[in-house]
């Protein structure tokens, strides 16, 4: 057991890094993303800019690895992690470049109909998050097709949810029909 519950970031630390040394990148990701909160809750700003951009450099590159191992739902979704975390980090240059990334890992799932097939309303919904603010057309896909699987699967809260969410995007579009 640690000693202070100020060295748990350490233990996080080491968790991480020993992630990355496995090439474990989604596991170190998240483990960076613990230390950035330890240090943003300490108001260590500095410190908790550098880890939140450690953590995305892994969430990207896992991202980069099961695009590469043909998943690639799972890649996108981890790609937007690594743009969060890279704006949390105050990294415009490497935010913008996941992002054009996302854009075209996107359209290749929407052309290849994965979009379609994904059985998780929930995934669907952090895909439309995160193009609320980029891409609202491209959001609307995203939610509706959350609805729709979350109304199929009985979750009828969520699925209500989800409409009230594609109401306002389409007021937001000034589109009333």
């Amino acid at each position: 057991m640690l000693q202070k519950r100020s060295d748990a970031y350490l233990w996080w630390l080491n968790l991480a890094e020993a992630a990355v040394k496995r090439d474990d990148y989604e596991t170190a990701a998240r483990f960076y993303r613990y230390v950035a909160v330890h240090f943003g809750l300490l108001n260590d700003i500095d410190n908790q800019k550098k880890f939140a951009i450690k953590a995305g450099e892994c969430y990207f590159n896992a991202g980069k690895k099961l695009w590469n191992n043909n998943k690639p739902l799972k890649a996108l979704l981890l790609c937007i992690k690594a743009s969060y975390c890279f704006r949390d980090g105050r990294d415009e240059q490497r935010a913008e470049k996941c992002n054009s990334i996302i854009e075209r890992y996107y359209d290749s799932i929407r052309r290849d109909g994965i979009i379609n097939s994904c059985r998780d309303a929930h995934d669907l919904k952090r895909i439309g998050d995160y193009f609320v603010n980029h891409n609202l057309e491209k959001s609307i896909e995203c939610y509706e097709a959350a609805a729709e699987k979350a109304f199929e699967a009985g979750k009828l809260n969520l699925s209500g949810s989800l409409y009230g969410i594609l109401g306002e995007c389409y007021m937001a579009l000034k589109r009333y029909e």
